[in-house]
């Protein structure tokens, strides 16, 4: 799983832990004299007047002391204090092969600058660990982390490349449906449509069999990371299924009829329809979402009525009409008629809606942009 659970330290506890560490620590060298003194111990002998068991000890404790820095190094990671987590392992890193665990290090840095959210930093330690620890437990989380990095950075053909190599290992199921979402998102933005409702479908069929958890904290958390994944499965799918919508063009023959306006009232109908179609198959589980998923779906409808209004100019671009101020004319009822079926639509569910408070905003706010379609359709210089 790529979700952590943070730890929540007393300020008091940890100054303590952290002079006692430091108290240890300072008993390997003579600089901290000062400070064994005032507490009764004698100072180290120089270099030269040791012997080799004193040598050999003394080399065992500066090994504890790294390991005790790692350890904090990782305490800090878990505890939520990325930054201190990775001064902490910026300063082990010098340390070399030395290191217990030091193969450990570049998987830390990339998670923390990952929880940071700067995933461009992350990628090239996330990287370098995968490379040279590929079978290590951590390797997946690793993996997992490496394709959401990609994503906030929009890198599609490097999440789909490396979507395509994860494919092939052992998985988590939730692991492995994040791993179908992501890549069906990086196959819309190169439209891929193929590709992504093969990934698609995958995911759902993960998701049908995904057990839901209960009685337990950790089963609360399973829970979560199963509503996230259903919110990203509804989001993706209403991309595709929009993407889907503009794809659908005026029949070639419209462009040579003298009766354009009959072929391009029957293409906007079924534009209308594929839309309103899926704008109903999220609303029935609208309610299911997670507010950062209704709103993001939300945005997707939005942006599909601006591009809907934009037909008139989509015809000129694509020489179907050389006159785009035509083009209006011919459309603009149609267009119309088809604004108000979407703001019914909307508005309708938004009714039965009246007594839910969590996601209702995002509702509100589409019917608004709708109407704000239909007010511009109706002036008279559209």
């Amino acid at each position: 799983m790529i979700s952590m659970d943070y730890m929540h330290w007393h300020k008091t506890f940890k100054s303590l832990i952290l002079f006692t560490a430091l108290l240890s620590a300072c008993s390997l060298w003579t600089g901290c004299s000062l400070i064994n003194s005032l507490l009764g111990r004698e100072s180290l002998p120089e270099e030269d007047e040791l012997t080799i068991d004193e040598t050999t000890k003394l080399e065992g404790n500066t090994l504890r002391a790294i390991s005790t820095q790692f350890e904090w190094a990782v305490q800090y990671y878990e505890a939520g204090q990325y930054e201190q987590a990775l001064a902490s392992f910026s300063s082990l890193e010098k340390e070399g092969a030395s290191v217990p665990s030091f193969e450990l290090i570049p998987f830390y840095q990339g998670m923390s600058f990952m929880q940071l959210n700067k995933p461009e930093k992350a990628i090239p330690y996330l990287e370098s660990f995968i490379k040279n620890n590929a079978k290590l437990a951590k390797a997946q989380e690793a993996r997992m982390a490496l394709l959401i990095c990609f994503e906030s950075t929009k890198n599609w053909t490097a999440l789909s490349a490396m979507a395509s190599e994860i494919e092939k290992f052992s998985l988590y199921t939730e692991n492995r449906t994040l791993l179908h979402l992501l890549w069906a998102e990086a196959l819309l933005e190169q439209n891929e449509l193929l590709g992504a409702k093969k990934n698609l479908a995958v995911a759902a069929s993960l998701m049908n069999n995904m057990p839901v958890h209960s009685d337990s904290y950790l089963s609360a958390e399973l829970n979560r990371s199963n509503e996230d994944l259903y919110g990203r499965y509804i989001w993706t799918n209403a991309r595709f299924n929009v993407l889907e919508c503009t794809r659908l063009k005026p029949q070639e023959q419209s462009k040579k009829s003298k009766n354009k306006k009959h072929f391009f009232e029957i293409w906007i109908q079924a534009k209308s329809d594929c839309l309103q179609k899926t704008m109903l198959e999220t609303l029935n589980v609208y309610q299911s979402l997670s507010p950062r998923w209704a709103e993001n779906t939300v945005k997707i409808y939005t942006q599909a009525c601006n591009d809907f209004i934009k037909t008139p100019q989509w015809l000129v671009e694509n020489k179907y009409i050389s006159n785009q101020k035509e083009a209006k004319q011919m459309l603009k009822n149609k267009l119309r008629i088809s604004f108000y079926n979407f703001s019914s639509l909307w508005g309708g569910f938004l009714k039965n809606f009246q007594y839910q408070t969590l996601n209702r905003d995002y509702l509100e706010k589409i019917i608004k942009h709708i109407e704000s379609l239909i007010y511009e359709l109706s002036l008279p210089s559209s």
